[in-house]
Formats: C-alpha cells, sequence, structure tokens
C-alpha cells in the first residue's frame, strides 16, 4: 500500500507552522508599497496605473488580499472554537483595539506635533478629535495641517482604512456561525462562488457603480474583493481534511498563480493563490516555525509604518529626491522606515497587545470541534498584521 496522503488539516494539528513568518512578510511588502507613494509624485503613480491585475492585486494590494486569506482561515477556526458569540467577539476585540487605540493616540499626540500641525489651533481643530472616529466606525481622516508640504501625501495613517473591513468579515463570520453556514461547508463554498463572482463583475463590468458611499466604509469598492479573498481562506479551512498538501499541487498553484495573474486574476488568484499561501506557511522545509519567538510585530508594522514613513519624508524627503526619486530614495525611505517600524513595532506587541492578550482566556471548542492549537490560535490581527 502507499503512504497516505497528507492533508492540510494532518499539518495544522502539528503545531508547526509560518504563518508569524508570512505575515511579517506582507506587512513589509505593504511598507514597501507605500514607498513609492511618499517619495515618488503622483504623477508617478498615475502613470504606472497599469492594468486591472495590477489596480486589484498588486503589490501591497495583494499583500492586503493574502492578509484576508489568512483571517478568513484562522477566524473561522476562532467561531468553531469559541464557546459563545461574546467570547468569540471578545477574542477579536482584544486583539484589535487595543494596539489600534494606541497607534490612534500616537498619531494625535505624536505624530501629529512632529509633522508640522501649527500648535496655535491644532488642539481645538475639530478634525483633530475627529480622527478618532475610525475607533467607533466612523470614516477615516487625516489630521489638520500634518504633513502639509509640496511632494508629501497629505495622510496620517492610510493603511488604516482596511479595519473596518477586518471587522465586518468577522461580522460575516458570526452570521455565517448562526446560519450554520460553517457547519455546512457548501453553502460557505457558494458563498465564496458567489462573492468572487461579484468581484469580478465589479472588476470588468460595472466599477463605477461601486464607487458610492456608506456610513461605515465611505466607498465600497475594495469590500467584494477582500469578501472574496476572506471567504477563500474560510473554505480553505472547512475543507482542511479533504485538501491535500502537495509540492506537486504547490507547483502548480505558482504556476497558475503567474497565469492567472496575467489572464484571469479575479477569478484565478483567489485560487491559485491561497493554495500557494498556505503550502508555504505550512512548508516543512521553510521551518520557520520560531520567527514571532520573540514578538509579534506583524500588527504594529501595519499600524505604525505609514506615520513612520511620512515623518521621514516630511523632514527629509528633499533630500532624498535629491539622491534619486525613482530607486535609490526609495530604498533608503524602506530601510529607515522598517529598522524605526521594527522598533516601534516591539514595544506595541510587548507593551500594548500582548497584556491584553492575557486577559483572554482558552475557551472550550464548540460541539463536534478539535481543541484549540496555540501556535495558529487567532491571537494575532491579520490586516497588516490583523488576525
Amino acid at each position: 500500500m502507499g503512504e497516505a496522503r497528507t492533508s492540510f488539516g494532518d499539518l495544522l494539528e502539528t503545531r508547526k507552522n509560518n504563518f508569524d513568518f508570512l505575515r511579517v512578510a506582507l506587512a513589509t511588502l505593504v511598507l514597501v508599497s507605500h514607498a513609492k507613494l511618499s517619495v515618488a509624485t503622483v504623477a508617478d503613480d498615475v502613470a504606472t496605473a497599469g492594468p486591472l491585475a495590477v489596480k486589484f492585486l498588486g503589490g501591497g494590494r495583494m499583500a492586503l488580499n493574502w492578509f484576508f486569506v489568512i483571517s478568513g482561515f484562522l477566524i473561522a477556526r476562532s467561531w468553531l472554537q469559541s464557546r459563545s458569540t461574546w467570547d468569540y467577539t471578545k477574542k477579536r476585540l482584544l486583539r484589535i483595539y487595543p494596539g489600534f487605540f494606541v497607534a490612534m493616540l500616537v498619531c494625535v499626540f505624536v505624530f501629529g506635533p512632529l509633522g508640522g500641525a501649527r500648535m496655535a489651533t491644532y488642539w481645538t481643530d475639530p478634525q483633530t478629535w475627529s480622527f478618532f472616529s475610525p475607533l467607533i466606525f466612523g470614516p477615516l481622516g487625516t489630521l489638520p495641517q500634518v504633513f502639509e508640504k509640496p511632494g508629501v501625501p497629505y495622510e496620517t495613517n492610510t493603511p488604516l482604512w482596511s479595519i473596518r473591513f477586518e471587522l465586518f468579515c468577522y461580522a460575516l463570520v458570526i452570521l455565517f456561525g448562526y446560519l450554520g453556514a460553517l457547519k455546512n461547508r457548501v453553502f460557505t463554498l457558494a458563498a465564496f462562488v458567489l462573492a468572487t463572482a461579484v468581484f469580478t463583475l465589479h472588476a470588468y463590468r460595472i466599477p463605477s457603480a461601486w464607487h458610492i458611499s456608506l456610513p461605515w466604509f465611505d466607498q465600497i469598492d475594495d469590500l467584494p474583493r477582500l469578501i472574496s479573498f476572506f471567504l477563500s481562506g474560510t473554505v480553505f479551512y472547512l475543507y482542511r481534511e479533504k485538501i491535500p498538501y502537495s509540492d506537486a499541487l504547490g507547483l502548480l498553484s505558482a504556476v497558475g498563480f503567474v497565469v492567472a495573474y496575467k489572464f484571469f486574476p479575479t477569478i484565478g488568484i483567489p485560487i491559485f493563490g491561497t493554495y500557494l499561501l498556505f503550502y508555504i506557511a505550512f512548508n516543512r522545509r521553510l521551518r520557520l516555525y520560531d520567527f514571532g519567538k520573540r514578538g509579534d510585530i506583524s500588527y504594529g508594522l501595519y499600524l505604525y509604518g505609514f506615520p513612520i514613513q511620512q515623518l521621514l519624508v516630511y523632514h527629509f524627503g528633499d533630500t532624498l529626491r535629491q539622491i534619486s526619486p525613482a530607486i535609490a530614495g526609495r530604498v533608503v525611505i524602506v530601510v529607515l522606515n522598517l529598522a524605526l517600524t521594527i522598533l516601534v513595532a516591539l514595544a506595541s506587541w510587548h507593551f500594548v497587545e500582548k497584556p491584553f492578550l492575557k486577559m483572554k482566556k482558552k475557551s472550550p471548542a464548540r460541539e463536534g470541534e478539535t481543541s484549540a492549537i496555540a501556535d495558529v490560535e487567532p491571537t494575532k490581527p491579520v490586516v497588516g498584521g490583523a488576525q
């Protein structure tokens, strides 16, 4: 008889995975993708806007897509292993909000004054305090007069826009849980197919129809895409015992990813890209199991990378542009930004995020589910690190 086939469900039970490494790698990719925004000109960005695949799936966008895939995988697991809706919600809030709230405070009280705010009016300007509105699901704004300088984007912490979409997906999991969809995986698979169809229709047919505002989202352009990738991770988790782990399938998914990126990105990337991502996550040759042993910095990279980059460009941007606006200036920005942000992210983990995670208590799994596995317990945000 031949050797028994290894499934992703089998690998999940081994407690050995590369999720910590993947989160940091993806957060770094987001950080690198933003360097062009700050160092290059707006004209450069418009000129290189590129085809549909680039607009929806290029660079930092693909990193965010994969964050949502990981989130869909682990958050479905979190729901199935939580003893109640409140238990699930508490775990999600304790992971997202402490770091998020402190980052907003740092933006207002540190980055604002250092970023050129006019102190005579800064503290009395309503725009300063409305910056906190995303904490209660309001729109993401900018701080008044902060980073207001030619050549510097007038933005404070743009990447935080995706937190609302992450929270929306958390709520979607609750809805699916009450409908029984997470125990009837065919229903979730159908939802993924529908979400991917809407994403495709949005990308190819009616992009202008999505440029509408909602109280929670401002614009919902990104909603079809992110739901599609989130549900791809959820489906992968629900079918984990049926999906084989195979080097041949890993190679096929890599080839499929490249081909899909060129010819049918909205359909192929959520499928081939998802398998490729989890192939890397559970790859036994990488053995990056202890990558986050000294601290999970992925969420901190996401929370602080952009405003630190803005500070660097605000104070040293002219000098960097003289070096070279195309390549060298961006390399310097990325290296300096990454070094500084890693330090801040470590502080965020040890002094903010980790203490709040200790408030969580291990919960018995829902009836019929396996027990939690520490190494992949969803305690680390996946959006830019937000899980």
